[in-house]
């Protein structure tokens, strides 16, 4: 399986930011291929 994670966040390395990475870390730790997507400009 594979997850995208899109975070809109205007925040540059703000909260969303860091929970998308630890949700991330989690689920290539159990197997699944994860590839975070920013889209904020």
């Amino acid at each position: 399986m594979k997850v995208v994670a899109f975070n809109g966040s205007h925040r540059k390395d703000g909260n969303t930011f860091h929970l998308s990475q630890l949700v991330c870390s989690a689920l290539n730790k159990e197997g699944t291929e994860t590839q975070p997507s920013n889209t904020s400009s």
